[in-house]
């Protein structure tokens, strides 16, 4: 069965489960996210993993078949692991602290990895577009305060 199908059974679960609270007077406060959301969210995903892919100065670490999109910046001429893990640290941590954005880490491979989730109910493509830019513009500083260490 593949990710949409249960996606659609989980959501048609779901909807049981309302219809018998609402029977009995229950209401939720937030309508949990329909298909549709969710496959706007898969696709604004793999639209910034395409970004990432053709971005010479980033590279993606792991597939995209749902909303959460692992990366790292790393440039032709740096391959040093230890160096590039505290350079993308650097980077989560100046993009969070604009406060425009939020980036979690993990690590694959011994690789300290940046990832993105889509997944806030009113998340739309200009976010995600605005990702990308606050990204390129903490990596531009962040490359030129870092240049004297390369």
């Amino acid at each position: 069965m593949g990710i949409e199908q249960q996606l659609l059974r989980y959501l048609g679960r779901r909807r049981c489960s309302l219809e018998r609270r609402r029977q009995h007077g229950k209401q939720e406060r937030v309508p949990p996210p329909g298909a549709a959301r969710i496959r706007e969210h898969i696709r604004l995903a793999q639209q910034f993993a395409e970004w990432i892919d053709e971005h010479s100065q980033f590279e993606r670490l792991a597939p995209v078949p749902l909303s959460t999109v692992c990366f790292r910046a790393h440039w032709p001429g740096i391959d040093d692991n230890d160096w590039l893990n505290h350079f993308n640290e650097q980077l989560m941590h100046t993009i969070n602290q604009t406060g425009e954005a939020f980036l979690s880490h993990t690590k694959l491979s011994g690789r300290f990895t940046l990832r993105l989730v889509v997944s806030q109910l009113r998340t739309n493509e200009a976010h995600v577009t605005r990702v990308q830019e606050v990204l390129q513009e903490q990596l531009r500083l962040l490359k030129d305060k870092w240049r004297a260490r390369w």
